[in-house]
Formats: structure tokens, sequence, C-alpha cells
């Protein structure tokens, strides 16, 4: 216990004094207690004095600094897999009511502990119920959210009840590393014996064809005790076979096979298409026999031109990062090679105007109205800088610097990542002009430029429109180092693919006029929720929000629904919770003014078969978890054992946890007792000798 006090040290003396002095004055001076006796004399001098000096102490506002301790009992947490996997072997309504009556004695069983209860799936709940219905299983998030949640608390134990089945996430081993000294017993439900089945394990395709061409389908095909038996896999849409396949399976007992197809992209938009394999007798199950999946079918790719006065080692990495998107189609040619046709170009890239300039190019460029990407560097003079009209002026000394980039907080036009932006910082430098850079006002700047550690004002990228088009400035050249320099670090270029992308983007996009505007995502899965937001503008572009905003819905049956987005400020909100699987239709609509405004599209949802693929238990991960742990592994037959084993176990005992508190002296209750108990006892005597 510590006394704090605003107050010098040195009042403590004078209070001393102070209260000896008064003392004085009111029992010896002022009154005669000759008569009395001396013990008395003094008990009644010692008990005012007191008195008086606590209450001098009391005013001074002191604060006492002291611990309280607090018990923390000891916590059982308890983990239910509440996938669909679980159900596998087992009888539904048995095997919960069993699971129920194993946690009802956990919860029985210790009194003096705290427990809590979590089910596993897609994500981890805090609760007792399960149903086994999850789509998924990532049994890692588990062990993460007891880490985050009961970091330093008093764990005796983490009971996990699962068939070691995960298909998200991390091993459960790593994840349960971060739990130390914490015994993890594990109860494994189902068996791990290979069932007499056929699953089809995987299909791979792209999310992306383009109108009349070709796209590659896998299938991974699993099957377990059919040595030397034959199947069919086909793929079917709207029940008419469009592939099929004859699969022999070689003479083993546990077979893996990968089948191709090629299909042809006949329809525009969301197509479903259904892969099935044929059944074989005595199969353990057919719901692992059939998946579905979804292409969308775009009518045409964007066409990006890349132009340059001579090849270049930027132009290799800029046509590597725009040629990643599936939905763009990439072409490199010098200004000598090019043939003066734009035809269906959505984006072009000039790489050093300066190089090999032609006045006839640029007006071709200028005319077509196509967005364009320029890398100006020390090859391109001010005079071709102004025939480009971007707003740059730079001076014309044959001089190069470095510089590096710095992201300018009040860009706007398109979102990058704080990791992206710090690592873009950290690129080794450009190499462009030497001095000043000036741009035009309306030009908006994403990095500006860093010499020597020292940044500047000068633009290093910036984006703007004129009469002609949308464009954006790179000044300097120099990029493939960005790529090299990230590759070499991190062994990706995520960053980098992450610019360049969204530089793309919001180049091709057309410019958005639309009154009325709708963003949802393209694909959701089954198990989550979708929201989408809306805007409306009136005719001066200006956000509003006193409109009402209608969205009808059709599934695939044609079943409709009419629903209305909420209002929250000046942005529309909608939630659709848990769709059925199926390609949706959707018209968004209002009317402002006495003029109709509406929007239309579509989405796909799609199903999440990751626990169909398993007709076996995985118990050697639940082994792994406990013997990394300490704990110990149960089938679940035997998981009453769990009991006997925890009940042996002498290490587990509440914690006593210091608690530090700073309270004013007055609100001690005992102190202000001792303070009325001396009063009382110096009137009491007083009373009992005839003094007053």
């Amino acid at each position: 216990m510590n006394i704090i006090s605003e107050w010098s040290w040195w009042f403590v003396l004078l209070f001393l004094i102070l209260s000896f002095g008064l003392t004085w004055y009111f029992l010896w001076y002022k009154n005669n207690f000759s008569s009395l006796p001396k013990p008395i004399k003094y008990l009644l001098f010692g008990l005012r004095f007191f008195s008086f000096f606590l209450l001098l102490i009391l005013l001074m506002g002191l604060f006492v600094d002291h611990k309280e301790y607090k018990e923390e009992k000891p916590v059982i947490i308890t983990l239910v897999d509440n996938s669909l996997s679980m159900l596998n072997d087992e009888n539904p309504r048995t095997f919960s009511k069993e699971v129920k009556e194993y946690l009802s004695k956990i919860d029985n069983s210790y009194p003096e502990m705290d427990k809590k209860y979590y089910t596993i799936g897609e994500k981890i709940k805090k609760q007792k119920e399960f149903q086994f219905e999850e789509q998924s299983t990532n049994l890692a998030e588990g062990f993460e959210q007891i880490h985050q949640q009961f970091y330093r608390k008093n764990i005796a134990a983490v009971v996990l009840i699962s068939d070691g089945n995960y298909n998200v996430g991390m091993h459960p081993v790593y994840s349960s590393s971060k739990l130390p000294f914490v015994p993890i017993y594990t109860v494994g439900v189902g068996s791990e014996l290979d069932k007499k089945d056929q699953i089809l394990k995987e299909v791979n395709h792209n999310e992306i064809a383009f109108y009349k061409n070709k796209f590659n389908v896998q299938v991974n095909v699993e099957a377990f005790q059919y040595p030397g038996k034959k199947s069919k896999l086909k793929i079917l849409k709207n029940g008419k076979i469009l592939a099929e396949k004859e699969v022999n399976f070689p003479k083993e007992k546990s077979v893996f096979l990968q089948e191709n197809f090629e299909l042809e992209a006949n329809q525009i938009g969301f197509q479903r298409y259904e892969v099935e394999l044929e059944a074989l007798e005595k199969e353990y199950t057919l719901k692992n026999n059939r998946s579905t999946f979804y292409i969308e079918v775009l009518e045409s790719r964007n066409k990006i031109l890349l132009l340059s006065g001579a090849p270049h080692p930027d132009i290799t990495a800029l046509k590597g990062v725009l040629s990643q998107n599936e939905n763009s189609f990439v072409e490199y040619k010098t200004i000598d090679q090019w043939d003066k046709n734009l035809n269906k170009t959505d984006l072009i890239v000039w790489h050093e105007p300066g190089i090999g300039f032609s006045e006839q190019a640029c007006q071709i460029i200028q005319q077509s109205k196509i967005p364009i990407l320029y890398f100006i560097s020390t090859n391109t003079p001010q005079s071709i800088i102004k025939k480009l009209k971007v707003g740059l002026e730079q001076g014309n000394q044959n001089q190069s610097d470095e510089y590096q980039a710095v992201y300018d907080n009040s860009f706007q036009l398109f979102e990058l990542s704080e990791e992206s932006i710090k690592n873009i910082e950290k690129y080794p430098p450009l190499i462009g002009k030497y001095g000043k850079s000036s741009i035009s006002k309306q030009n908006i700047v994403l990095f500006n430029q860093k010499v020597a550690n020292i940044s500047k004002n000068d633009a290093l990228c910036f984006f703007g429109e004129n009469e002609f088009e949308k464009y954006g400035v790179f000044l300097g050249e120099g990029i493939w180092k960005w790529k090299m320099s990230e590759f070499a670090n991190k062994k990706n270029t995520t960053h980098f693919n992450e610019l360049f992308s969204s530089i793309n983007q919001y180049l091709v996009r057309k410019s958005n006029s639309s009154q009325l505007r709708v963003q949802m995502p393209k694909r959701v899965l089954s198990s989550e929720k979708m929201f989408i937001t809306a805007e409306f503008y009136n005719e001066a572009l200006e956000r509003i929000n006193k409109v009402n905003i209608l969205f009808h819905l059709t599934d695939s049956k044609g079943k409709k629904a009419e629903l209305e987005f909420g209002n929250n400020e000046n942005q529309y909100q909608l939630q659709l919770n848990r769709l059925t699987p199926g390609i949706y239709t959707w018209k968004a609509f209002t009317e402002y003014n006495g003029k109709k405004h509406s929007k239309n599209g579509s989405f796909v949802i799609e199903d999440l078969l990751l626990e169909k693929r398993e007709n076996k238990s995985n118990h050697s991960v639940l082994r792994d978890v406990s013997e990394k742990s300490k704990g110990k592994f149960y089938a679940f037959k035997n998981r009453q054992a769990l009991f006997t084993d925890f009940n042996q176990r002498r290490d587990i005992k509440p914690l006593l946890y210091p608690i530090s508190e700073v309270d004013l002296m007055l609100e001690f209750m005992w102190i202000l007792l001792l303070l009325l108990l001396l009063l009382s006892s110096e009137w009491f005597l007083r009373r009992y000798y005839g003094l007053y």
C-alpha cells in the first residue's frame, strides 16, 4: 500500500505541531483538568491529538494506492464441429442427442470451473446449439479465436469434438500451437475406413469465357474399392449432354484421376453446367457424384495496345501484368510496326512517345478518344509533351534524376490497399528528367516524387481528362525494376499487379453518367450474405436520397421477389440472406421528377460442396493436435474416458490476480470509523468525569 499526496510531506510535520498546539490549547490552557488522574489527562490529550491530526490528514486529500486480489476460475472451452461431414457415419437424431448429453456432463461435472461452448464451421460461433449443416470447416479458426479471446487466461483445457476434416484455413496443428501449455483433448467422430464410393473431388475452370471461344474444364475423380471398374463422366447443360467420357479405374483400391474437357461458350451471360458421375453398384452415397459450376460468358474482352519507339524492359513487365487479367487481350507494336488501326481497342499504353514520335499516330490516337497511359522519361522533350495535351510542363534539360514514389493521400479515383502503398513506396527509383515538373490543376496525383528520402510536390503519376480522352501519366522509366524488386523480396508481384490492374480498370471504365447506380458482387456463396448498394443522382449529378428504389429479383425457375432498398444517409442498401444456388436476374428501378430510371443485371449463387467431398474421418489431424499440446485423443465411443483422465490432473487451480486501485483516503470506511471512535471515546470520558 502506498500513500500518494499532491502536497509536500512537510505538511505532515506541520499538522503534527498544529495538532499538538490545538490539543494543548483546548485541553490544558483553556480548561484546567488538574482534578483528573494523570492517566486520564494523558488519555484525553492523546484522543484529542490524534483526532485533530487524522482530521487534518484527511483534509489533505490523500490517495491510497492499494492492491485487491481477484480470483479467476479455470475455464474449459469446448469446440463442436458443426459441419455436414460429421453425420457421414452417424444417425443425425441419435448422434445429436449423444453430443448434447456429453456437453451436459462437462457442464455438470466441474461446478468450480467456468465453461465456454463454441461451434466451428464456416465461422466460429459462441453457442451450444448445433445442426451439423455447415458447408465448410475451418478448425484453425477455432484455435485462433481462443488465442485472441482468452490470451493469458486460466484455460484448464480445450475439448474438440470433430471428425478431423478441414477444408478451409491452415492446418489446425499450426494454429493450436498458439495455445502453449493448454492441453487439447480431441474426440474423434466417425470412421477412418474408406467406403465403397466415387467422389467428384474438384471441378477446375475459369470464371470467365468469351463468346464462341473454347474453354477448359478439369474434373478430379476419386474412387475407393472399385478396382478395374468403369464409370461414365458427363457434363450437361439444361439436361443436355455436352461432353461424355468413359472413366477406367486401375486395379487399385484407392484411385485419383483427372479428366479434361473442352467446351464452347455459345451463349452470353451466366451459364450453368452440371458434372455427373454415373452411379456404380453398392456405392456408399450418390450425393458426391454430382457437381454444378457456372461460367460467365462475355461478348468480347478488352483489347490493350502497347506502343513504343523501341523495345524496352518496361514493355515486357507491363505486358505481363496486364495479360494476367483474363478479360484483357494485350498486343505490343512499335510505332513503325503499328498499322494505325484502333478498331475495338479499349486502352493504349504509349511508352516514351519521344522515341520515333509520329505526328500522324498522335492525331489518330486523340481522334479515337480511347483512354491512354503514357510513360514519359528523358527521351520525350517538352515540344512533344505539349502535343500530348496532358497538362504537363517539364524543362528541356538533358540531365536525368532518380525518384521513388510517395502516395498522395488526397487521391480518390480508385483504391489501393495500405499494404500495396507501403510496398510501392519502397520500390527502386525510376529514372526521369531532372528539374521541376508542373501539372495543370485538373490533373489528380496518385504518386509524388521522392528524391533521396525528401518528398517533392512534383508528380510521379497522375490522371486527367482532355477534350479527347481519359489519360494517365507516369514520369520515369524503370517500371520493370519495381516488378523484379517485389519478386526478389516476396517471391510474388501481388502489389505491382494490384497497382496496374487498378489503373487498367479505371482507364477502361466508361464514365458513369447514369442517375441510378447499383453495385453488387457477381458471385456469392450460398452460405454468405449478399450486400447490394445503390445511389441516385439528380440531373446535376448531385447525390440525393429522397427517392424510393425498388428491387425485383427472379431466380432460374422464374420465382420473383419484390424488395425495396433501405435508405442509409446518401446510400441505399439491401441485404439478401442465404439464397439457394442458381442464376438470378435483377432489376432496380425508381421514378424522379416524372421520369423512370432502371438498371438490370444478373449474378450467381454458388453451392459450396466441400463437405460432400469427404466420406471418411481424418483422425490423424486430431491425434497430432492432442499430441503437440500434451492432451489426449479419444474415439467417440470412448469419449467418457476423458473425464477419468481429466479428474487425475492436479495442476488445475484458480488463479489470483492482483488489481491495483487508487482511492481517496476519505473513501475508506475504517478510517472514518476510527475518527468517530476517537471523538466518541473523548466525549464519553469527558461526560463520565463531569467535564464539559
